[in-house]
């Protein structure tokens, strides 16, 4: 059986590597890119099981994409993870429809229990 495809959206580098290092390691096949517009095209594909979105400090232009992932597959878990945190930061990214939010920093553990979660949740078998 396939393992559930994870991908991860960053536009650090460091971020998505260290990311798809903590998910790839035997329990989920995760890549990671820093095109905002190849998350959606992935999307359409209707092989991913989650999707995790890194915010930034800067705009956080990255939530213009969840809506997207919502209207391709309302089931598809979005896990959106942020390098600050801010109780307005929280209002905003609650307003769309994700599976989870964590601030920064990471606990592998943590990051992996949440997965697990949201892979569970989508439904999808391959």
């Amino acid at each position: 059986m396939p393992l559930p495809r994870v991908l991860i959206y960053s536009r650090k580098p460091a971020d998505g590597e260290n990311l798809s290092a903590i998910l790839g390691s035997g329990a989920y096949d995760a890549a990671w890119t820093d095109n905002g517009p190849d998350v959606i095209i992935q999307a359409l594909t209707g092989n991913l099981d989650a999707v995790v979105i890194f915010l930034q400090k800067k705009g956080h232009r990255e939530l213009e994409y969840i809506p997207c992932l919502n209207s391709i597959d309302e089931t598809l878990p979005v896990v959106v993870i942020s390098d600050h945190d801010s109780l307005k930061l929280q209002r905003e990214v609650r307003r769309h429809r994700i599976f989870y939010y964590l601030p920064q920093p990471l606990e592998a553990e943590e990051i992996r229990a949440v997965m697990g979660d949201a892979v569970a949740s989508s439904g999808k078998r391959r």
